[in-house]
């Protein structure tokens, strides 16, 4: 069986591959298979139909980490193979924000937020939406980042539990106390932010209502065509 981690980015989905390689104790797939470049065992899309076929995942549960977009074949590819996925959001301006904060860390990026949100917020919100919403065939584990981080250790039991793997409530507890960090302030370079009530209200009002309203729509939309199959 293999264990999709494929949550949005920026929302806890670094978390949750704690919890399935430490606490769940399922491994990522040997070299031959990962992705390069990646800190946690990915496996680049090329490569899946042959990794499910393989011993490997035939015989074993393995796990990686993904941000994958939805598409027609690979979805067909997991209906038909012994796959399961978990998909990890959070509300759009903070997503966004952090996201900011990442690539000035990470990636280079020298523009104001501003600058960065006028050329990115629209593009980024409208595809990390896709991610949120396009998974349905898979019956997928749906973590909302903001309940994941009031209430970690139910998280981690429903991961447990999605993953077959065999763990306990305390097991879970102490897992989560070394691992889920709880602050209310914002740490100077951090690239984990909120868009509201963190650092003097860093998102502007007017970006927040694109962005909110990007979400709104895009959700409110994937609601009617799950009501129109039904």
């Amino acid at each position: 069986m293999l264990v999709i981690n494929n949550g949005v980015p920026k929302s806890g989905s670094t978390w949750i591959q704690l919890v399935l390689q430490r606490l769940c104790k399922i491994p990522g797939p040997s070299k031959t298979w990962q992705r390069e470049g990646w800190h946690n065992p990915s496996i680049a899309p090329p490569k899946m139909a042959p990794f499910l076929a393989s011993p490997e995942c035939r015989n074993n549960v393995v796990c990686i980490k993904a941000h994958y977009r939805a598409d027609p074949k690979m979805t067909e590819l997991f209906l038909k193979s012994d796959v399961r996925m978990i998909v990890s959001y959070r509300n759009m301006p903070d997503t966004i924000v952090s996201l900011y904060y990442h690539e000035r860390k990470y990636n280079g990026c020298t523009m104001s937020l501003e600058q960065w949100l006028a050329t990115e917020a629209d593009v980024r919100a409208r595809d990390f939406l896709t991610i949120r919403t396009g998974w349905d065939s898979m019956s997928p584990l749906m973590i909302p980042f903001e309940q994941m981080r009031e209430n970690p250790v139910h998280w981690a039991m429903e991961i447990a539990r999605y993953s077959e793997a065999n763990v306990s409530e305390d097991e879970a507890a102490a897992f989560c106390a070394q691992t889920m960090k709880k602050t209310d302030t914002i740490q100077e370079n951090s690239h984990v932010r909120t868009g509201g009530a963190g650092a003097a209200h860093e998102l502007p009002e007017h970006w927040r209502k694109v962005i909110e309203d990007i979400e709104r729509e895009t959700i409110a939309a994937h609601e009617r065509r799950r009501e129109a199959v039904s």
